[in-house]
């Protein structure tokens, strides 16, 4: 459609940063279509589910308002799309467990595939269409063919959007394995789940999850085989990031849901306040986040405010080569910028005349749960050295009607839009 200039001229990027500006706007609308399909099928899942409740559209709108989903929906990343493949994979797992066919079993292998090839963890979407396999054939010659014609699809789909992964093999692989050391992380991810989707919605998730008596029914056998599958599964390796356990927040709210969507003689009041209660703080909650985005980067606003009050040919002091992720902008070309690493030995011979520290460097809130222990000891020395004193500070927590969330420690990824500075 010609709204982005191509070019290999690495120089014209540059010299037209607006032109890189519109690859993240462009990537960026595109995530939020795979989210608005995330919203859909959460809630046609939901039908399936509990297919006489009033009570299945409440689903995908607290699904819709958790930040996990109104982040990643608004980042130019994979995680939102290959959700939505899985979410594909899901709904027609579940068709295939109504009507089982050869056809049904080859479309959720094509829908895992395409969730493969967004994302390579990915390949774990397998398990959705043998679970409604395993739930549906007990004839071995039935079942082989069908793990044929799942394998078939899942590869067929992925060879036709990724051929560079066949081109440059084993690449890919090498550099898998090199971001995916093993630690077992159960614990990140609970608290992941607790921080990304709010704890009152979390814990009513787990609550309707222990009462939930038709949990052996197929069709909740396949979302909860999932839930669990993948949980185990990305708890294994020790890169944590909340945005990794998307793919089992919308199965896990339809069915934590269930009990909150039957009638409990003497409850039913008592239930709905709780229910509403939960569903208003997560609205509050999720609209806290959106707002970080209507409201000035404080990245920005920290850059604007260097720009106008540190003088030109200073020096200032960075812990890492500085980065707009970390950082706030300004011209490397006003300040002579002196890296420290985290060694106070550097620090105390260089002297920078500043020092800029972000919460992704140092123990200032909201900073990362699993923020690396060198960084700890270097601000603890960092203050006692008594080089600096504070001149300026940026910090904007989640706020919307009048209710501010302040958290100490939070999931890397939920402080992306508001590092204190």
């Amino acid at each position: 459609f010609k709204i982005i200039k191509l070019t290999k001229d690495l120089e014209f990027y540059f010299t037209h940063p607006e032109e890189i500006g519109k690859f993240y706007i462009a990537g960026r609308i595109i995530t939020t279509f795979y989210a608005i399909g995330v919203i859909i099928l959460s809630y046609l899942i939901a039908k399936k589910i509990y297919q006489k409740s009033q009570k299945a559209f409440l689903i995908p709108i607290v699904i819709s308002f958790t930040p996990l989903i109104i982040l990643n929906s608004s980042y130019m990343y994979a995680d939102i799309p290959g959700l939505f493949w899985i979410m594909l994979c899901l709904y027609y797992s579940l068709k295939t467990l109504e009507n089982p066919s050869y056809k049904n079993f080859f479309i959720t292998g094509v829908f895992s595939g395409l969730a493969l090839g967004t994302k390579i963890p990915l390949f774990t979407s397998i398990f959705i269409p043998f679970i409604s396999l395993i739930l549906t054939y007990k004839n071995m010659r039935k079942f082989i063919t069908s793990t044929i014609y799942i394998v078939g699809g899942a590869i067929l789909s992925f060879s036709i959007t990724n051929p560079y992964f066949f081109i440059t093999f084993p690449s890919p692989i090498i550099e898998l394995k090199q971001h995916t050391p093993l630690s077992f992380s159960g614990k990140f991810y609970l608290n992941a789940l607790g921080y990304g989707i709010g704890w009152p919605i979390f814990i009513l998730c787990l609550i309707g999850l222990f009462l939930n008596q038709k949990i052996l029914e197929k069709k909740r056998i396949l979302l909860l085989g999932w839930t669990i599958f993948y949980f185990l599964f990305i708890s294994v390796f020790s890169k944590n990031y909340a945005r990794y356990i998307l793919p089992i927040v919308p199965p896990l709210i339809v069915l934590g849901f269930d009990i909150w969507t039957r009638k409990i003689e003497k409850l039913n009041s008592f239930k709905n306040v709780i229910l509403w209660i939960c569903i208003l703080h997560t609205f509050i909650y999720g609209m806290s986040y959106k707002m970080l985005f209507i409201k000035e980067n404080i990245r920005t606003e920290a850059g604007v405010w260097i720009k106008e009050n540190l003088p030109a040919g200073g020096s200032i002091g960075v812990t890492e080569v500085p980065w707009q992720f970390q950082m706030p902008p300004f011209d490397y070309y006003m300040y002579r910028v002196v890296v420290t690493g985290y060694n106070i030995e550097n620090l105390k011979k260089d002297q920078p005349d500043f020092f800029i520290l972000s919460s992704f460097q140092v123990p200032v809130p909201p900073y990362p749960m699993r923020l690396q222990k060198e960084r700890v000891k270097f601000y603890k020395d960092f203050i006692e050295s008594g080089l600096y004193v504070e001149i300026k500070k940026f910090e904007k927590y989640p706020s919307f009607a009048g209710i501010t969330f302040r958290f100490k420690t939070l999931p890397e990824d939920l402080i992306y839009l508001n590092p204190s500075i």
